[in-house]
């Protein structure tokens, strides 16, 4: 889904070439483009529309008890929610730059005396499509490792290896602000682990840790923090990077963010295992 639009946009560029350039073109293709993308959130509405209650949540709702917001579940909706924040905001702050962040490496483009890149929309196309897909081993793997380490150590542990993937970005923007090569390799690897870890447990865990009566609430919650971070990444990226603090201060930020991504799941979170125990037992950790 990351690689898609930029696979997409390399052919609106390759289909739509007039010989004569005109300003209509890239109007075009801009707009066919932001058009495409809803086709797959239609697909996903319209599966969703006939979909049926599990049969774990039909037998719970003919249940009378009811599960309240007690102390324990506001402290699991806690870790969800602020671990989903936090997450979103690092991988949103970061993911939908992709292009603006090539075009200050300028890899393939020609630096001019004003300082900066120029290169086409083709080349940054092909630019983040590659690093997108740098994310798909990452997914991959922590889909093989969630049974074995649980979504609360695929939470701390990505965080953790996120902070250091910033932080070396960050270092080597200082320090070796012309070795192109090199922050694009440290790029496609920071893209890499943003799509392993949380980018799994962040979904999974509020479908595993709620008693099933207030489940999709506390999971709507957990998504609504999700998209606050995300709100918070996208607007700050642009303000701190044209600062100046330029782009290393945006990795310095995000590198903050995961460390503190880590805390959270250490302290408010459960493993997997523990939620997954008779009703009775969850009512204990919970209450």
């Amino acid at each position: 889904g990351q690689v898609a639009p930029y696979l997409v946009a390399m052919l609106l560029l390759a289909l739509f070439q007039p010989s004569t350039p005109a300003a209509w073109v890239p109007q075009l293709q801009f707009r066919l483009l932001f058009a495409l993308g809803a086709i797959p959130a239609l697909v996903v509405l319209l599966a969703s529309l006939q979909a049926e209650d599990s049969e774990e949540f039909r037998s719970q709702h003919h249940l009378s008890t009811t599960v309240g917001f007690d102390r324990g579940v506001m402290k699991t909706l806690l870790g969800t929610a602020g671990t989903w924040c936090l997450y979103d905001l690092a991988f949103y702050g970061t993911t939908i730059f992709t292009p603006t962040i090539l075009m200050r490496m300028c890899i393939t483009g020609e630096v001019h005396p004003d300082g900066k890149c120029y290169q086409t929309l083709a080349q940054t196309s092909k630019q983040s499509a590659l690093i997108s897909a740098m994310g798909i081993p990452g997914c991959y793997a922590a889909v093989l490792l969630a049974d074995r380490m649980g979504c609360k150590r695929l939470n701390t542990y990505g965080f953790l290896l996120l902070s250091a993937a910033f932080a070396g970005q960050a270092i080597a923007w200082m320090l070796v602000p012309e070795a192109h090569i090199l922050q694009f390799v440290l790029f496609c690897i920071l893209t890499m682990l943003l799509n392993f870890g949380p980018s799994l447990g962040t979904y999974v865990l509020p479908a595993l840790c709620f008693p099933t009566t207030i489940r999709s609430t506390c999971h709507g919650l957990s998504s609504t923090g999700g998209k606050i971070g995300a709100v918070i990444g996208t607007l700050i990226f642009e303000p701190i990077s044209d600062s100046p603090l330029g782009v290393p201060g945006v990795l310095w930020l995000q590198c903050i963010t995961c460390v503190l991504g880590a805390v959270v799941s250490t302290a408010y979170l459960r493993h997997d295992w523990e939620y997954e125990q008779s009703p009775e037992m969850h009512s204990h950790l919970t209450g």
